[in-house]
Order: C-alpha cells, then sequence, then structure tokens
C-alpha cells in the first residue's frame, strides 16, 4: 500500500463523517458538498492506488493530495482558533442597555422559521425584555423560495410574542451577510439608532460578523445561539471562505482609507 493512502483514508472518513448528519437531513450547501465531494476524490484515489500500486502517476497524485489535505487542514484550524476567539470575545462584552440588536435573517418556509432563525431571534428576544429601552433591527430580504422577506418574518414572530412593533426597524432587502450590515448601517442612520450593536446570530458566525460590522463603523459584539448542534460542522466549514473574503474586504477598505 502507498505511504499517501492511509492519509487519504483518514481525511476522507473525517470529512465524510462531518457532512453525514447535514446529508441525512438533506441539508445541502457549500459546507456540505464540497466536503464531500473531496472525500469521495479521496475514497477513489486510495481506490485506485491500492489496486494499482505500481503506476508512478499514482504517488505522484498522492504527494498533492497529500500536501492538499496538510495546507487545508492549517486552513480549518487557523480559522476555527479565530472563529473560537471571536465567540469568546463576544460572550465577554457587558451590556449597557443603550445598545440596538441586530438580526441577521436566516432561511424562511412557507409554514414555519428555520431552527437557526429561530435561535437567533431567541436570543434577541430575551435581550429585548430585558432592557425595554433596546431597539431592534431585523435583516434579511426574501429569498426565491421564501414567502416574505426574513425581516418581515422576523418582525411578526418578535411581535407575537410581545415586543411593541415600533421598538423593531426592518431591512428587508439584503440577500448576504455583507449586505445586512451595509443595508441596515444605511437604516439606522435614518432611524438615529446607536452604532453600538449587539449581533444575534450563530456562535460560529461571530468571527465573521464583527469584521463586517467593523467594516461598516459599528462598534459591535455578539450575542451568540446555538441552535442545530449535529449540522453545526457543516456550517462551520461553510463560514470559513466566507471569513477569508471578509478579511479582503476590511483591507480593502482600510487601504481605501489611506489613499
Amino acid at each position: 500500500m502507498p505511504a499517501f493512502v492511509p492519509v487519504c483514508l483518514i481525511a476522507a472518513s473525517l470529512l465524510l463523517l462531518f457532512s453525514l448528519p447535514a446529508l441525512v437531513q438533506r441539508k445541502l450547501h457549500l459546507g456540505v458538498v464540497f466536503p464531500t465531494a473531496v472525500s469521495l476524490l479521496l475514497f477513489l484515489y486510495a481506490g485506485f492506488a491500492c489496486a494499482f500500486p505500481d503506476i508512478p502517476a499514482l504517488y505522484v497524485c498522492g504527494a498533492v493530495l497529500t500536501a492538499f489535505i496538510a495546507v487545508g487542514a492549517v486552513f480549518v484550524l487557523v480559522c476555527s482558533l479565530l472563529m473560537c476567539i471571536g465567540w469568546r470575545r463576544a460572550a465577554a462584552q457587558a451590556v449597557r442597555g443603550d445598545e440596538t440588536v441586530l438580526v441577521l435573517g436566516c432561511r424562511v418556509y412557507s409554514d414555519h422559521l428555520s431552527n437557526m432563525l429561530i435561535g437567533r431571534l431567541t436570543t434577541a428576544y430575551a435581550l429585548l425584555c430585558r432592557y425595554p429601552k433596546m431597539q431592534c433591527v431585523v435583516s434579511g430580504g426574501q429569498g426565491g423560495d421564501e414567502p416574505c422577506t426574513e425581516a418581515a418574518a422576523m418582525k411578526r414572530w418578535l411581535v407575537e410574542r410581545g415586543i411593541q412593533p415600533e421598538r423593531i426597524i426592518e431591512e428587508g432587502n439584503s440577500r448576504s451577510t455583507i449586505q445586512n450590515f451595509s443595508y441596515s448601517a444605511k437604516r439606522m442612520r435614518e432611524c438615529g439608532l446607536s452604532f453600538r450593536v449587539i449581533v444575534a446570530t450563530d456562535f460560529f458566525h461571530q468571527f465573521r460578523s464583527s469584521l463586517l460590522a467593523k467594516r461598516e463603523g459599528f462598534d459591535a459584539f455578539g450575542a451568540a445561539s446555538i441552535r442545530e448542534p449535529l449540522l453545526l460542522p457543516g456550517y462551520w466549514l461553510r463560514e470559513m471562505p466566507g471569513i477569508l473574503c471578509a478579511w479582503v474586504l476590511l483591507l480593502r477598505r482600510k487601504g481605501a482609507s489611506y489613499q
């Protein structure tokens, strides 16, 4: 057996194990499809390498795949560390009561809200109940298969539980996390709301949210929710390219400010 095969088999098994809960529930997105495809590729290589051990090209492929796995593992570890640091920093912040709660949108179905969105709203609801003068921005547009804007669905959920409608500002045009922050900043300026913001989102989303909030001039920290732990590995992996994108955007904004 070529020396690269065990490394590929271990990496393939871990990737498939991370993706399995989401695959079973048919929660397909980049953080599930990509690692599943990579794991199948690695299994395929391992099979060929064991069946045809004397083909020199398979050793070259094995070396390339092993290097790819090593670089990927370092990238995942660094991003995971940053995500954990972002979560811990957010948890360490003290709430004063004069902040604005910003709830980032998530999937809305025809007859119910997604569990992740309910988690974010539950976090925001607890803050709004505890601090009666605190105001809230719900941010999220309407996807092609959603019955209404995510902002409208979130406001309705909060109002049904006793939060006064006048405390809730809708931002119903955004289609991404980047737009959540940029469009919400515009609405908050229009309404004269505090730019000291508590971002209600999932805990793995806290670090990227902090980068994008900083880009828009927010003094932001997070209030984390954990709603679907079995699906966490897939969402965790999907978050990592987003962190790279947020970093690039922040660096570009800083570069433009120096010109």
